[in-house]
């Protein structure tokens, strides 16, 4: 198995772990997508980071990932920001084709802050 210690690579693997998440977990060797989750042990063969994040945070829009039943409540809380974190991150521009949907997003962001605006001045 291929260890990770936080260092942001797995050596031998060619997979970039910028994701702080791979603090929590080994890379399996030979499966770029397989973890072994550094709390219970739990075998993870597909779906990568993050169905590992889903793991730990107990956040699972599919229902097919195993909740860790040892995750300490401050990894938990820190995994299921990171997951909501990235429903609102902005696309991806390759070679500007997405330029109409950055704009698109933008325009939706701005809609859903008024949105939670209004709302938390109703109260």
């Amino acid at each position: 198995m291929t260890s990770r210690s936080g260092s942001g690579t797995a050596t031998g693997s060619g997979v970039a772990g910028q994701d702080p998440a791979w603090k929590h977990c080994t890379l399996v060797e030979g499966n770029k997508n397989g973890t072994i989750c550094n709390y219970c042990g739990l075998l993870i063969k597909s779906g990568g980071i993050t169905r590992f994040k889903f793991h730990l945070s107990y956040i699972d829009p599919h229902s097919n990932a195993k909740k860790c039943p040892r995750v300490p409540p401050e990894i938990c809380i820190l995994m299921s920001e990171m997951l909501i974190e990235l429903q609102f991150e902005p696309p991806k521009l390759h070679n500007g084709i997405n330029n109409n949907m950055k704009h698109l997003w933008e325009t939706s962001v701005k809609q859903v802050s008024r949105h939670v605006l209004v709302m938390h001045r109703g109260r």
